[in-house]
């Protein structure tokens, strides 16, 4: 509903940041058939609602209020999408362990 609110807790460990998007589901599906047919990885096709970093270490917590309607919650640990990079140094190829939590509730 309307009243609604997405809360979101997270954790990375491994690379020192990663981010976090969420988008639209009128926006997650064209990105998903972006990354199944094209080579290079792409940005979503339109601007998420929400973009963050999310650091290793620290536990992330983060409320967002939507309308009502369907979403895709997105960790992205590429050059792609969101705003950090991914280490370039040839032998840093550290994964992001992701731990997390999706809840919706009120808003408040």
């Amino acid at each position: 509903g309307n009243d609604s609110a997405l809360y979101l807790t997270a954790q990375v460990d491994g690379a020192p940041a990663i981010d976090v998007l969420v988008v639209a589901k009128s926006v997650g599906d064209p990105w998903i058939q972006s990354f199944v047919r094209e080579v290079a990885l792409t940005p979503p096709p339109a601007s998420p609602i929400l973009d963050e970093p999310i650091v290793a270490g620290p536990v992330y917590k983060r409320m967002i209020r939507l309308p009502e309607g369907l979403y895709y919650v997105v960790f992205d640990n590429t050059a792609a999408a969101g705003r950090t990079q991914p280490s370039s140094h040839a032998f840093d190829d550290r994964a992001a362990l992701v731990r997390f939590a999706v809840e919706m509730g009120e808003a408040p």
